[in-house]
This record gives C-alpha cells, sequence and structure tokens, in this order.
C-alpha cells in the first residue's frame, strides 16, 4: 500500500510504483552466495497487479496486490519502489526470504530465527571489497566450488594481482583452520594432508595488472567450523592481502558460513576482548 504524502499536491506530475527482485545462490560456489543478482519480475509474477502509474490527491492511497511464485531456491529479496520516476528510486519497504523445496522463511520471522532455514543468514552479500592503493597494491580472490561434506573433493581456485610491478619476491599460500567449539582457539594446517591435486603454494615477482592464479582440489578431514584463507605477502616491503572462505562441513552436507559464534567471553578486569575476525584492512566487507 503507497500513500501519497501530505506535502505533494495533486496534479504533481505521474507517480509510479512497482516491484524489483533479486536472488543468491546458495547451491554455487562461495563468491556466488555473496552476490545478487537481479531478476526480472516476471520470473515471479503469477497473477494480479506489481506495477502501477499515475496522479494522487493529497491522503490517497494505491495498493498493488500480486501472487508471487520463486522458481529456484535460494534468498530472495523483493523490494518495493514509489516515486515520479524510476532512475530515481528509493524502496519504501523491502522483505527477504529464504527458499527451499521444503519451506520457506521471511528474515526476520520466528519461522527463520528458530528454524531449520536460520543457517542462511551467512548467505548476506558483499557490500563491497577492499580496494588496493599505492600503500597497499595487492588484491587476492579466493573461491571455492562448493560447500562440500565431510571427505567430499571441492575445487579452490585463487588468485592475486598487483596495480604496480612488485619486483621482490611475493609469497603466497592458502591456509585452512580448524575452529574449535565456542572459541577462538583453531588449529592452522598448511594443506598438504587435504590436497588432492593442484597448487597451494606460489612465489615471484608480479607485473602491474597481470593476475596469478592457480586452483586445487581438497578434501576436509575434520567435521566442524572452517576458515581457509588465502594469503599474499612481500616481506621486503610488508605489503599484503587476503581473501577468506568461511564454512561449516558435517558428514551430510556442507553450507557456507559457521555453525556457531567463536568468540572469547569478556568478564570485568580482562583485556579488551580479542577481535573474532581479522582487522578491517585484511578482510572481505
Amino acid at each position: 500500500a503507497l500513500t501519497n504524502p501530505t506535502h505533494i499536491e495533486q496534479g504533481y506530475g505521474n507517480f509510479k510504483a512497482w516491484v524489483e527482485c533479486s536472488w543468491v545462490n546458495t547451491e554455487g560456489s562461495y563468491l556466488e552466495s555473496k552476490r545478487e543478482i537481479e531478476m526480472a519480475t516476471e520470473q515471479i509474477f503469477a497473477q494480479g497487479n506489481l506495477e502501477w502509474e499515475g496522479s494522487l490527491a493529497k491522503g490517497d492511497t494505491v495498493e498493488l496486490r500480486g501472487t508471487v511464485r520463486f522458481p529456484k531456491e535460494g534468498i530472495w529479496e523483493i523490494r518495493g519502489y514509489f516515486g515520479t520516476q524510476k532512475p530515481q528510486k528509493w524502496p519504501q519497504r523491502q522483505i527477504r526470504l529464504a527458499v527451499t523445496s521444503e519451506k520457506a522463511g521471511i528474515f526476520g520471522s520466528e519461522s527463520y530465527r528458530s528454524g531449520e532455514l536460520e543457517w542462511m543468514k551467512d548467505y548476506s552479500p558483499l557490500i563491497g571489497k577492499l580496494v588496493p592503493g599505492y600503500g597497499q597494491p595487492l588484491m587476492c580472490t579466493l573461491d571455492m566450488s562448493k560447500a562440500p561434506r565431510l571427505g567430499e573433493p571441492a575445487e579452490l581456485t585463487w588468485s592475486v594481482s598487483s596495480i604496480r610491478d612488485i619486483e621482490e619476491k611475493v609469497e603466497v599460500r592458502v591456509e585452512f583452520h580448524r575452529l574449535q567449539p565456542g572459541s577462538l582457539q583453531r588449529s592452522i594446517h598448511t594443506g598438504e594432508s587435504m590436497l588432492v591435486e593442484g597448487d597451494l603454494k606460489w612465489e615471484g615477482s608480479l607485473k602491474k595488472d597481470v593476475p596469478v592464479s592457480s586452483s586445487a582440489t581438497v578434501e576436509l578431514p575434520e567435521e566442524g567450523d572452517w576458515e581457509i584463507r588465502l594469503a599474499a605477502f612481500n616481506r621486503q616491503s610488508s605489503q599484503g592481502c587476503s581473501s577468506t572462505v568461511y564454512l561449516n562441513v558435517t558428514k551430510e552436507k556442507g553450507r557456507w558460513g559457521w555453525a556457531e559464534p567463536h568468540e572469547r567471553k569478556w568478564q570485568e578486569g580482562d583485556p579488551h576482548p580479542e577481535p573474532t575476525e581479522p582487522p578491517k584492512l585484511w578482510r572481505e566487507r
């Protein structure tokens, strides 16, 4: 329902009201699960009216009512817009849903907060990434083909690039951190025991805008929460970058994100609480 604000006089041009939607693929790679894809409204629209244009008097209300049907699993967002023209648009209301073949839940609802869909909160898209600059010219990207089950092969792909030539040696490695339940304690693996084939290390110089990339097939040997981290570092200049994949592994399934928080309980008199994630300079935002 859209109401004309009382300070806008009748006849102030035509108003438009419409609906748009986007989708996040929860069954794709790690980076796909963090990327919203704009979808045509026709793909979810079943019947009714989801678009309107006309004039409104003070206090008038327009109601758009329609039935939608979601064609595939994932995270869906529906946004309602109201304005004088589409290029200048601000959503008046938005609804975010987790959708599977068995059930669906609106984010924030009781069925979402306490039900089987709660884990899908980890699929919130990335707002942006760190942009390299003169002080930190390196950019790292790490992706995983799927969230694997225990002992199931999955492909890691990584790349490192620089916005300027770096003649000194740049060291690149992929590490595997297995987090202990309910804490920040972790066991760190260099990856050799998990490597099926491919490369998890590299070193050499970098040319401007010429990325170095590789891939590796790995198998995670333990259940629980994992942090897989790509790190590139130039020891001479102390410049570096990192990219991280967070996932949970069980015998039945794998999923992105952690199954439980990993934080230290702070008490009066303790030093400042330990961070639950790397410093901003080193993490995806």
